[in-house]
């Protein structure tokens, strides 16, 4: 019911379709502070989702997650239309980035990263593909 984004220096990047559609019509309270310049209040956040189309909209960059819910271990499948540097992060339900890993020069077709949560308590996290073909989101849970 309540948003809040708070105590992350290095979260700078808050403008994602779902805070921009929670900010569009809140039900709760909003909470955001003490996070990195971009991302360190309500306007901030609010103007950025304004002026910035949300990149998970437009991506031509294919995803999909199995099994999804998961216990152990979730496949993050994804297709490169291209040559291709990625950038994988998973973040919590407050935006704080729980894993993070990059790749250079993936070649063109289809690939799979394997994220386990180890300790990490059992939640919704979102999963985030980064890649000169775009950005996309998936929820995993």
């Amino acid at each position: 019911m309540n948003l809040n984004i708070t105590n992350n220096p290095q979260l700078s990047t808050c403008e994602v379709q779902s805070i921009c559609e929670y900010l569009a019509t809140p039900n709760g309270i909003v909470e955001i502070h003490d996070n990195d310049l971009g991302c360190n209040s309500q306007l901030q956040v609010e103007e950025a989702c304004e002026s910035v189309s949300i990149p998970e909209l437009k991506s031509n960059l294919l995803l999909s997650i199995y099994p999804n819910p998961f216990t152990t271990s979730a496949t993050i499948e994804y297709e490169l239309k291209e040559i291709s540097d990625i950038q994988f992060t998973v973040y919590n339900m407050v935006g704080e980035t729980v894993h993070h890993e990059e790749y250079s020069l993936l070649p063109q077709g289809t690939h799979k990263i394997t994220w386990s949560p180890g300790h990490l308590p059992v939640g919704l996290y979102y999963g985030v593909l980064r890649s000169g073909g775009g950005v996309s989101v998936v929820k995993m849970v």
